[in-house]
This record gives C-alpha cells, sequence and structure tokens, in this order.
C-alpha cells in the first residue's frame, strides 16, 4: 500500500513539473516574442526618423533649386524657346539664343522679343518720340534697307559709315528674293545680313512706295514679318525702325499713275500694326518734308518727278532721325 501511495505522488509530482517546464517553455516564447517585437518597433522608428531627415533635406534642397531657377530666369513674356513668329526670326521681334544677355544684366522692365530685350514701357503703337540728338557715329553699326528715296538719304547727307542696303524700286518681296551685287558677290540682302552676324545694333527700314498699288497690303504685311524676323536671327539686340513712307507731293497725285497720299496713308496704318505685332519701333517722319496739309512742300521734292527728296530736305529727315531714337 506503501508502495502504491508512493508511486503516485510520484506522478503527480511529475506531471506538476511537466506542466511548469511546458508554462516555462510558454513564458519563455512569449519573452522573446516581446523582445522581437520591441525590435522591430525600435527598428520601424529609426527608419521613420531617417525618412523623415531625408524627406526634410530633399525638400530643402527642391526649394533651393526653386529659388536659383527662379533668380537665373530670364524676364520674359515669351518661353526662351520662341524665337522667331512669322513673327520674331524676326518680327513677330525669334527668339534664348546662346548670345541672349545675362539675366542679371536685364531690367525688370524688359519683354522678350526672339533674341531681344525690349522695354515693355514702349508703347510700339505709337511713333517714337523726340529724344536727345546723337551725332552721325550713331550710325556706324547701322543699317538701312530701303527704296531710292533711301538712295537719296544716304548719298546727300554723306552717310557713308551706314551700311546701305538700298536700292532702287526695292519692295519688301524683292529685298527678301532678289539677289544683288553685294559684297562682291551676287546674293539677297537677308542672306549678306545673316553672313554679317551681330554687326548691326540698328536696322532702318524705309520701303513701301514701290507697293503701294497692290490690291491688298496682306503679302507687305507678312514679307515685314518674315524680314524682321531674319534680322532678329542674325543680329542679337538689333533696334529695328520701321519708317513711315513719306508724303508725296501733290505733282506726283497728279501726274503718276498710282502715288496717291490716300494709299500711303492706308500702307501706313497697315505698318503701325507690323510695329505692333513685331514689337519694332515706328518712326514717322513727315514733319521733315511736309507742309501744313500733309503733302510734301514744293521745294522739298524734285520738280521732275513730285516724290524724291532734294538735297536740304533729306539732310532734315536724316536730322529727324537722329532725334528720334530710343536709348
Amino acid at each position: 500500500m506503501k508502495d502504491t501511495y508512493y508511486r503516485m505522488q510520484r506522478k503527480k509530482i511529475n506531471k506538476r513539473n511537466s506542466h511548469m517546464i511546458i508554462l516555462a517553455g510558454i513564458a519563455a516564447l512569449v519573452s522573446l516574442s516581446v523582445i522581437v517585437a520591441a525590435a522591430v518597433m525600435n527598428q520601424t522608428e529609426q527608419h521613420n526618423k531617417l525618412y523623415a531627415s531625408a524627406s526634410s533635406q530633399i525638400s530643402s534642397v527642391s526649394e533651393s533649386s526653386q529659388e536659383e531657377i527662379s533668380s537665373t530666369a530670364p524676364a520674359s513674356s515669351k518661353p526662351v524657346s520662341s524665337a522667331p513668329a512669322s513673327s520674331i526670326p524676326v518680327s513677330s521681334e525669334s527668339p534664348v539664343s546662346s548670345q541672349a544677355v545675362q539675366t542679371e544684366e536685364i531690367s525688370s522692365d524688359a519683354v522678350w522679343a526672339g533674341t531681344n530685350y525690349l522695354k515693355t514701357s514702349f508703347d510700339f503703337s505709337k511713333p517714337v518720340d523726340p529724344s536727345k540728338p546723337v551725332d552721325n557715329t550713331y550710325f556706324n553699326d547701322a543699317a538701312i534697307i530701303g527704296d531710292s528715296r533711301a538712295v537719296g538719304l544716304i548719298n546727300y547727307t554723306a552717310l557713308s559709315n551706314v551700311k546701305n542696303y538700298a536700292y532702287r524700286s526695292a519692295t519688301t518681296s524683292k529685298i527678301l528674293e532678289d539677289t544683288k551685287l553685294i559684297s562682291g558677290k551676287n546674293i539677297t540682302v537677308m542672306q549678306d545680313m545673316a553672313a554679317n552676324k551681330d554687326k548691326y545694333k540698328k536696322v532702318y527700314i524705309m520701303l513701301g512706295l514701290n507697293e503701294i498699288s497692290w490690291p491688298n497690303y496682306n503679302t507687305s504685311k507678312a514679307k515685314y514679318h518674315t524680314m524682321i524676323d531674319q534680322i532678329r536671327a542674325s543680329q542679337t539686340d538689333v533696334q529695328i525702325y520701321l519708317q513711315a513712307v513719306m508724303p508725296i507731293g501733290k505733282y506726283a497725285e497728279t501726274h503718276h499713275s498710282y502715288l496717291r497720299m490716300e494709299k500711303i496713308e492706308k500702307y501706313n496704318e497697315m505698318l503701325k500694326t507690323v510695329a505692333v505685332d513685331k514689337k519694332v519701333y515706328y518712326i514717322d517722319p513727315a514733319s521733315a518734308v511736309a507742309g501744313k496739309d500733309g503733302w510734301a512742300l514744293d521745294e522739298a521734292v524734285s520738280k521732275a518727278d513730285g516724290y524724291h527728296f532734294q538735297k536740304p530736305y533729306c539732310v532734315k529727315w536724316l536730322d529727324f532721325l537722329k532725334t528720334h531714337t530710343v536709348q
């Protein structure tokens, strides 16, 4: 009986010990799980801290980059890619070019026009106002594109320092398309200008009298746009002066087949739209040769044709140009 009792006691003890071992094992597993969970949580927390730090640095760099881009962006009303519009490569004023002015040199009131930066304060719908007179050296880096009246201006005033792209019967189409012997080569005016890249800082366009008889002026307008664009494509930061067709004398009105003051006035209205479209400077020297009635004075024009100007009035014409510049 005693042996039976002891055996039963040992079984109870062994069973209790087994339960304790199992409980101890469970406790160990739980502890291990807690340790692992804590480690995972700690790693996650460190990762989050690193991520937050990295994000902060990225944000800082991004903001810094944006500030740098903003501070160096051209003050332009057009994307740098614009260049020539049928207007800009030149006048509706092409083109940032590799020769564009550095941002810090451009005032805050500048507007992009091809390879040009122009003052936004200028009203291109109005003729250039009187300005401080310049002397003949002002034309050292200038070119004149024009017809026979422009030829007279250059010859009568001995304006030998200007590049002469003027010839008899010239029109916008001829300037763009006809070849002439220029610089020893049979090329167009625009081709020669392109060959003399960045040589001219001012270009005066004095055309129109030979095309006022055209049925409409849409073709002329398109030609002016193309011409201005091509000038700007080769001449960086050039000032382009678009001159009004000057008046004729009354003799020309009554003795010429198509020269009419009414047509000249209509043509000049078209030129004003070109000036606005292409942001070029419109100048009207009529007052240098005309009387109060708007007609060219009899003494101002040739008695033979009534529209080519005499030498004293070519001098007055040049004086007008020298006192109407944008500086």
